[in-house]
């Protein structure tokens, strides 16, 4: 028997479009494990757990999608321009948009 969770239950989530400014090219990997250390650093285990923060595989032209719940939408844009280093390098971090569906996001941030 299937178990069906009615849509009013189902958490709300939004999708964080970032870009990344640096002199030389950043991998994913360590973009996104900058940003989970620092938003770890300034809102506590407590706080990730809470806002379920999740990055996603897409990553172009120095950016990326991270997805959050819709309540800590802005703890995580306020975090971002906190992030000063990325492997030694001296880099920006900024949020370029905000979206509640992923097919819109990645139309209008990666096309």
């Amino acid at each position: 028997m299937k178990l069906k969770l009615l849509s009013s239950l189902k958490e709300k989530k939004r999708y964080v479009v970032f870009e990344v400014i640096s002199d030389k090219t950043i991998s994913y990997s360590n973009a996104v494990n900058a940003i989970i250390d620092n938003y770890k650093k300034y809102f506590g285990i407590f706080g990730m757990e809470k806002s379920n923060l999740a990055a996603l595989e897409d990553w172009k032209n120095q950016r990326g999608i991270i997805k959050v719940n819709n309540k800590f939408t802005n703890d995580l844009k306020a975090s971002l321009p906190l992030i000063k280093t990325i492997d030694n390098q001296n880099v920006i971090v900024r949020c370029i948009g905000v979206s509640g569906t992923l097919n819109k996001t990645r139309q209008k941030y990666f096309e």
